[in-house]
Formats: C-alpha cells, sequence, structure tokens
C-alpha cells in the first residue's frame, strides 16, 4: 500500500469503525427487563434499589444489613462508605456479587431452592457474605493502592484488588463471616466441603498452586471450600484480626505479586506455603478421628454418577462429557441440566427434568423451563415457556406433574401440571413462608419442605383436595432436601453429625430413621423394588449405591431440635463458635422505611474510572456507567502527541430497551506538511448505531447472534491540499450493517474448543463518495470433533473484497485474524481487492503436568495445534506502471503450534506457546513465540 496516499484521516476513521462495530459486536446485555419500575429506600449505609413488587423484600433486606454491616465489619475495624444494593429479578441461579466501575452490590432474588448455598435465609446470608466483600475492598483502598485509585479510577483499582490479595481470600473469608455471624452459613453444612474432605481423606490433598489454577486431571472444589478453611484456622491460630494485618501489610507493596506471602510471614511468622500443608495435615487428622474405619479408595478417572431412577436410569458427567442420561452402560441423551439447582424424576418410559435457558435480550433474567423426553423415541419435548420450574416429579399414575414454580414477580409457589396446563397453586397459609420442593405421596397428596421466615425448613403434609396440611416436623437448620415416599414413610437428605446422609420419617408415627451411613454424603435417595438407592461422594467423584432398606431408628430431636444435628469436627464445627441466632427475624419483616422512585441516572455523571494517557497522547479520558447498567458515557479530551492540536470525542450508549443504542460524536484538529505545504484543518464526525441481540439456549447448543446497523457522517473543513484521496471542505456518510452469529455446542470441562458449531462474522459498508467504494468482510468458522474425545477439527473460511482503487477510503477488518495474520499465517498483508483464505486446524491435548517451577510458573496443560492455510487474494502491484494493476497470488503455508498454558507469577492465566510455520512461497520456515491469556 502508497502511504502517500493514505487518507489523512484514515486512521481515525478506521479506529472509530472498528470500535463501533467491535463494540455491537460485544454489546453488554446485562440488564434486567425494561419494564421494571425500580423504587430506593436509604439508610446512612446503605441505599437498596429493588422492582417496586418487591418493596417488602427491600426493606426486610435493609433491616438485615443495617442489623449485621457493625458486625461483619468489627474484624477490620471498619465501617465501609455507604453502597448501593441492587436486588435483581427474575434470575434463574441464586447467586450474589460486589464490583467496581461502577462500585456496587447486585444481589438475585431468589429463594433457597437448593441447599448448596446453605441453610440461612437467603437475603440474610447475602446481607453478611456480600457485604464483608463491601469492608475487604473498603479496607484495601488506602495506603498505596490510593495510588492506582487517583491515577486511573475503580477499573485500575479493581486489577490491583486481585493484584494484592488471591480470589480464594475473598470468598473463603465471607464464607468465615457467614458462618460465624449466622447460625447456619455454608461453613455449618457438610455438604459444602464434601469434595475437600474426600480428597484428603484419600490422601488426595490437592497441592497450593493445583488450585490456584486449572487441574485437568480431576475436579477440584471451588476457591470459596479451601478458603473458608485457610481463612478460619488463621483465625483459629492469630486471632480474628489476623487479616485485618495481612491486608493492610499486603496493600503497602501492591506491586508486588507476592505481596500477599510476604505479608502472611511478617504477620503471622510463619510460610504461607507450610500454613497451607499444616491446614491440610490438620484437617485430615481431624475427619480421621471421627471417621476412624473409612477406608481409602485407589485414584481413578473423575466422574459422577447421580440420581437413580427406575429402569436402571441415572445422570452421568465426567471431565470429558457433558451431563448424559445414562441406562446402565447405554448413554440415550446429553441434556442441558444443572443437578445441584434442579432435581429429575423418570416414570413409564419417560424422563423429567428442567433446564436452564436464557432470556433472549435481557442477561439478568433467566427461564428455568420443564422437559420430558421420550426414552423410546429418544427425543426431548418442551412442556413449558417462560417459566421457571423446578424439582418436577410425576404423580404415581403418572398423569399429573408437580413442580416448585418462581413467577414473573418472584413469588413462590407449587404448581400441578398436566402437560403444559396449571391445575392448581398451592402456597403456605403463613406470611413470610415458601414451599421450596413436593413430592408424592399419593395422587392427591403431596410431602413438602416448606421454608419458613426465618429460612428453616420443615415437612408437611398437604392434601391437594382440601388443602389442608399437617406439619410433620418442627423447623430445623438441618438442609432438608430430595424427597422421595415410599409406603408411609418419606426419604429426604439432612445435615448430621458432619456428613450428609438419609433419613426417613414414618407418616402415622413421627418415627424418624437414618437409612445409610456414609462418612461424607449420601444423596438422591430412591426406593427401586426393595432397596435404597443413593448417590455418594468419594475421591473420584460421586457413584451409585444400593443397599436393602434397613434404617435405624434415632431420636426425632436429633434433627428437629434446637441444633443437635451439628457435629464437632470440620465439616460443620470448624470456626468451634456456637451458632448465632437472630430472636426477632419478625421485627426485620414488619421493619419499614420510606420508598421513593429510584433515578435510573445515578451513577452516570461521576466517573468511575478515568486516566491521563491515551492512543492520541496526552488526555483526560473518563468513563461512567448507570448502576443499571442501561447508560453509560465514555468521553475524552486531550491533545494529539504528533500535531500538538486538541481532540475530543463522546461515546453514549443506552441499552434499556431490546435494540441497544449508541452516539458517538468526535472533534480533531490538525496539522500537517507535505512538500513545504503546511494547512491546518478540524475533521468531525457523528455516529450512531444500534444493535439487536439474540441470545438461546437449544438443548447443549449455545446461541448468539448480534444484527448491528451503523451509519456516519464524517466532515473535513477547508485545507491547502488538492487530491482526490482526501477530502476538502466536504463530507462522507459511511453505513454499515454487521452481522455476528455462533451456535456452538456446550464444552466438557477437558475440551479445548466445541466439539460442534459455528461461528459467524460478516459486514458490509457502503461509503457516499464520488465515485463507488464500498468494503466487504465475512468469516466463518466451523468446529467439528476429531478422532480422540477431546480433539477438536475446524475449519475457518474468510472473504473480503472493497473497491479497487487504493486512493478512496480503505477500512480494516473487524473479526480477530487467525494467529495474527489477516493473509495466511507467515505472510504479512498487502493491498488487495479481493481475497478467500482457508484455514483447517487440528487441535489434541498433549499432556496435564501438573508441576511447578517454584513460585513462579505452574505448568497445566499442553496442547498441540496443527495448521493448513491457504490465500487466493488479488494484490495491488505498488511498482506497476497502471494505477489499477492488481495480480492474483496464492499464499500457502502449514505448521504446527505448541501451547502450554500455565499460572503464572501465582496469580496470572498465561499461555505460551511456540509456532513452527512453514511459507511454501518463499521456502522458508520460521519460528514464533506466543503469549496470551488463558481465561476458561
Amino acid at each position: 500500500m502508497k502511504n502517500s496516499k493514505i487518507l489523512s484521516i484514515f486512521g481515525l476513521f478506521c479506529l472509530f469503525i472498528t470500535f463501533s462495530i467491535r463494540s455491537m459486536a460485544q454489546v453488554s446485555i446485562q440488564q434486567s427487563r425494561s419494564d421494571i419500575n425500580w423504587k430506593s429506600i436509604e439508610s446512612d449505609a446503605f441505599k437498596v434499589v429493588y422492582p417496586d413488587y418487591l418493596e417488602e423484600k427491600a426493606h426486610y433486606t435493609m433491616a438485615m444489613l443495617n442489623y449485621y454491616a457493625p458486625l461483619v465489619g468489627k474484624t477490620y475495624q471498619h465501617q465501609a462508605k455507604k453502597i448501593t444494593i441492587v436486588i435483581r429479578p427474575n434470575n434463574n441461579v441464586p447467586n450474589g456479587f460486589v464490583t467496581l466501575a461502577p462500585r456496587r452490590s447486585e444481589w438475585f432474588y431468589t429463594n433457597s431452592i437448593t441447599p448448596t448455598v446453605g441453610a440461612s435465609e437467603w437475603l440474610q446470608a447475602l446481607a453478611v457474605h456480600e457485604y464483608r466483600h463491601v469492608v475487604q475492598f473498603d479496607s484495601m483502598t488506602k495506603s498505596w493502592m490510593l495510588a492506582p485509585y487517583y491515577l486511573f479510577g475503580e477499573s485500575f483499582l479493581s486489577f490491583f484488588i486481585n493484584i494484592v490479595m488471591p480470589v480464594w481470600y475473598f470468598e473463603g473469608d465471607a464464607t468465615w463471616a457467614e458462618t460465624v455471624y449466622t447460625d447456619a452459613g455454608r461453613g455449618r453444612s457438610p455438604r459444602f466441603s464434601k469434595r475437600f474432605k474426600a480428597q484428603i481423606l484419600n490422601d488426595q490433598a490437592p497441592q497450593y498452586d493445583t488450585i490456584l489454577g486449572s487441574d485437568f486431571r480431576t475436579s477440584q472444589p471451588s476457591w470459596y471450600v479451601y478458603g473458608y478453611y485457610l481463612v478460619a484456622r488463621a483465625v483459629k491460630i492469630y486471632g480474628e484480626d489476623v487479616w485485618d494485618k495481612i491486608l493492610k501489610d499486603a496493600i503497602a507493596s501492591p506491586w508486588n505479586v507476592y505481596t500477599f506471602y510476604s505479608a502472611f510471614e511478617k504477620v503471622t511468622g510463619k510460610n504461607f506455603d507450610e500454613f497451607y500443608e499444616e491446614s491440610i495435615e490438620d484437617l485430615k487428622n481431624q475427619w480421621e478421628q471421627i471417621n476412624p474405619q473409612y477406608q481409602a479408595k485407589p485414584p481413578s478417572e473423575y466422574t459422577r454418577k447421580i440420581y437413580p431412577l427406575p429402569g436402571k436410569l441415572y445422570l452421568q458427567r465426567s471431565l470429558d462429557s457433558l451431563w448424559e442420561l445414562k441406562q446402565g452402560k447405554k448413554t440415550l441423551a446429553e441434556l442441558n441440566v444443572v443437578p445441584s439447582l434442579s432435581r429429575v424424576d423418570a416414570k413409564k418410559n419417560k424422563f423429567l427434568y428442567t433446564s436452564p435457558l436464557p432470556d433472549k435480550r435481557y442477561g439478568f433474567q433467566g427461564l428455568s423451563e420443564l422437559f420430558e423426553f421420550d426414552l423410546t423415541r429418544k427425543v426431548s419435548k418442551r412442556l413449558s415457556y417462560h417459566k421457571r420450574y423446578y424439582h418436577p416429579q410425576y404423580s404415581p399414575n403418572g398423569k399429573y406433574i408437580v413442580v416448585t414454580s418462581i413467577d414473573k414477580n418472584d413469588r413462590f409457589d407449587i404448581r400441578l401440571l398436566k402437560g403444559r396446563k396449571i391445575l392448581k397453586r398451592i402456597k403456605p397459609k403463613e406470611d413470610y413462608s415458601v414451599y421450596s420442593e413436593a413430592v408424592w405421596s399419593s395422587d392427591d397428596e403431596l410431602i413438602l419442605i416448606k421454608i419458613d421466615l426465618e429460612g428453616k425448613k420443615s415437612l408437611v403434609h398437604y392434601f391437594i383436595k382440601s388443602g389442608d396440611e399437617i406439619e410433620l416436623t418442627p423447623p430445623t437448620r438441618s438442609n432438608l432436601y430430595s424427597l422421595h415416599y415410599h409406603n408411609e414413610e418419606v426419604y429426604f437428605e439432612a445435615d448430621y453429625k458432619g456428613a450428609v446422609n438419609i433419613f426417613s420419617l414414618e407418616l402415622g408415627s413421627s418415627r424418624l430413621s437414618q437409612c445409610s451411613d456414609e462418612p461424607i454424603g449420601a444423596f438422591q435417595p430412591r426406593i427401586i423394588g426393595e432397596k435404597l438407592y443413593y448417590s455418594f461422594e468419594d475421591t473420584n467423584g460421586e457413584k451409585l449405591k444400593s443397599r436393602g432398606i434397613r434404617c435405624k431408628e434415632i431420636p426425632f430431636e436429633s434433627i428437629f431440635e434446637n441444633y443437635n444435628y451439628l457435629g464437632q469436627g470440620p465439616s460443620d464445627s470448624f470456626t468451634k463458635s456456637a451458632p448465632a441466632p437472630i430472636n426477632n427475624y419478625k421485627d426485620f419483616y414488619e421493619a419499614k422505611f420510606t420508598p421513593s422512585d429510584y433515578s435510573t441516572t445515578e451513577g452516570l455523571f461521576s466517573p468511575h474510572s478515568w486516566s491521563f494517557f491515551g492512543g492520541r497522547g496526552f488526555q483526560l479520558q473518563a468513563n461512567t456507567n448507570n448502576i443499571l447498567g442501561t447508560m453509560a458515557f465514555d468521553a475524552a479530551i486531550g491533545q494529539t502527541s504528533e500535531e500538538g492540536k486538541p481532540f475530543s470525542t463522546l461515546l453514549f450508549s443506552y441499552a434499556k430497551y431490546y435494540p441497544i443504542f449508541s452516539l458517538g460524536l468526535d472533534y480533531l484538529g490538525r496539522k500537517s506538511t507535505i512538500n513545504t505545504i503546511e494547512s491546518e484543518w478540524t475533521e468531525t464526525r457523528v455516529a450512531a448505531s444500534m444493535a439487536l441481540p439474540y441470545i438461546h439456549q437449544t438443548g447443549v447448543y449455545a446461541g448468539q447472534h448480534i444484527l448491528s446497523i451503523t451509519g456516519q457522517n464524517i466532515e473535513v473543513s477547508e485545507n491547502d491540499f488538492n487530491s482526490s484521496s482526501r477530502l476538502n471542505n466536504d463530507a462522507l456518510i459511511a453505513k454499515t450493517l454487521g452481522l455476528s452469529s455462533s451456535l456452538v455446542k456446550n464444552q466438557a470441562f477437558r475440551q479445548i474448543q466445541p466439539r460442534w458449531g459455528y461461528r459467524l462474522f460478516a459486514d458490509y459498508t457502503d461509503i457516499e463518495q464520488d465515485q463507488t467504494n464500498y468494503f466487504l468482510a465475512s468469516q466463518i468458522k466451523f468446529f467439528l470433533p476429531g478422532i480422540k474425545v477431546n480433539d477438536g477439527l475446524s475449519f475457518t473460511m474468510t472473504h473480503e473484497k472493497r473497491t479497487a482503487d487504493e486512493s478512496l477510503y480503505q477500512l480494516n477488518n473487524n473479526y480477530v485474524p487467525l494467529g495474527g495474520y489477516t493473509f495466511s499465517r507467515g505472510y504479512a498483508y498487502e493491498f488487495s481487492s479481493e481475497f478467500n483464505k482457508l484455514s483447517l486446524e487440528y487441535v489434541t491435548n498433549l499432556w496435564f503436568p501438573n508441576l511447578r517451577l517454584g513460585d513462579w510458573v505452574y505448568f497445566q496443560r499442553l496442547y498441540s495445534k496443527a495448521f493448513f492455510d491457504t490465500t487466493v487474494a488479488d494484490i495491488y502491484l505498488e511498482d506497476s506502471a497502471f494505477e489499477d494493476d492488481f495480480q492474483r497470488r496464492t499464499l500457502n503455508s502449514y505448521g504446527v503450534e505448541l501451547n502450554l498454558e500455565t499460572n503464572s507469577l501465582r496469580k496470572f492465566p498465561l499461555s505460551y506457546g511456540i509456532r513452527l510455520l512453514r511459507n511454501q512461497r518463499d521456502e522458508r520456515t520460521d519460528a514464533e513465540i506466543i503469549i496470551g491469556l488463558n481465561l476458561r
């Protein structure tokens, strides 16, 4: 390409086009539905933002926050500054988070549909756990951590927060708080630590560096689990203020990626790696004392087999597969299910399950739809639309289905269905209580789990025709779950003495019996024939077990009185702290604050991040977002480093409704001298764009599609250049239509790329000038399975076509070129009016080393990629005597890449690689080093 003919505003124009198109290809859909009427209430420390129909819950939430704030900040001697809490409705997964840029906390409003989040009342648990994160973040915004904040704002501060302290500290410390400051919390539930316990009892505890990164050999517990035990043990040994001391010392040198480990040793006098090993040994000794008869299992491939059902049915997942419906050893189907959130059932050649689905537009809205799989025809039938259904169960006669439902206004009920038709809705008679699970005891009776206003669970016998109910048990903090009925007895899981086991309750006599005695956990009870089936946890995953129905009677109060279910070991009593109940829950529900209409512009006019340098030189750049994520400003003003002229940029995006809109304004002063002619002029542009996203899940395939439309007006003031390649006191309009589309199969843990699917990018830009000027670019990539289970084959077709006149405005491609090359790998780009490229790639796992090189690098996975590229391009001949002289060339290359995934410096997921490629045109072999982020 001839530099003398590059347009004076070409770079800026391409930058703006690229930003506009890519911003639409990567638009944020993290908003709630547009018809919500948002309200807010405030106290000195909190603002709670909520949908108007959740006002009662918002008042309760504020009361909980005000109650726990002094307690939660006590060990840090810190009261956090005021923060906004957003209660997000309509989600299908219970969750919550604290984040910066802008600073806020967001809570997904659901109740405890699953026992995996502990036995506390849901909003109470969030009030402790998430506010602990607020205290952590605020406690770190001191000392030298103020430097990145003052220089760059919250975005850079967030980066350094994660540099200074390991992620397990944040979640472990928050889990410690929810355990110590309440009478439940995950630290009091043996379900929480079951995987970690199985590993330690089998002498297969992970290395510290293994849990910091990814382990492709087996499944590791989450950082919540080992973080909790590390935080809690340090508190027991060094006192409750130990983490405050460590944190204060660590933030004094945030530029040191090992600052946490230095601070830990300085405060405690103990090397952290030694502390970790001693913590593992301490847990091992305690668990072995409680379980002296435990027999260690030899290691084997990690697999989960759960939910035993009639007809030899069960669910299975390995590191190489998705969830599969199995019948014996035969695989019937791959399913998009989350068994930890919802139960399954089977009857008469039918399998019943729910599947989590995204909303087509709003990321903070989700569905959980009901499906029925026909075992004979091997197809699934959808039984619900726009619902959130959980825990489906067939009636004894197979005609009806009972589900737990959460409606559009986040109200819980039990629903009786016949196909898609809703026959009856069932709710508790008491205020503030919900039914979380149901199972049939006959065709007109149900056994229910009721969650009361305190979050405690009890069993209820419900009569469908009369609506009467009988309380079978008093409320308990033990995690009751997974009901099954057989011969006048209801079977269920419950926490008891440091393990999860199966229990039965006889309806007539209220006789309580223990039906399993697993040292770690027994789950999903099912009577099939004359045997009790369940899954149990061991170091190699979860397995199925059957035994005779031999249940041993135990005192009723063992589970249903006070806290008798708690043991004395690490699974539920590691902190050795007494349960800390609230004695006046009803006062929290009856608390009242003054509501007001919420201003959705909160945060929009207060920059959360900024900088003083950019691609153009010295500048003041600021970024803002409103709290709800529906509006954002990005602005910059400064002086170009090359020409010393002023510039300004403003970009506004609006994402409340289905189309996502953005508007960009840009002003640039210019000065240039060519052939002793000096000229000054200005360039301005206005750009408007609209993006239409569509998100869906079809079986085990995830689809994301975005159609974008962009229009730009570019004006250049009068200048001294007379050239067809420059605008002079003139303007042009550019219009772009873009499409990004993907449909790919969900990936198993070890898979490097999807086994099936495609990813597509295409856009067309038309520029209104005196001559025809356009640019067309497209790329589609197809994924296919390889020879081995985790191998992958892909082929990518790329096409570009533009006006064959280099003197006109030229645009860059907006897709990501393979290996950083627009043409075949090994060939530099040359101006081309049209080219077609085909790339074939084959990837395969080679080794999962799990090897540590000191504290510097932990090696996780080595994989290879073989490739072949061929490009046919019409390339402009720079030295030709003819103005539009193009020559067609074929550019071939092939080679191999070796990539090593690591966790570097105990912090960064970096991938190091080497590429060997053969350039066939030049008959040259080159070697290239590849370094990139490895984000899973």
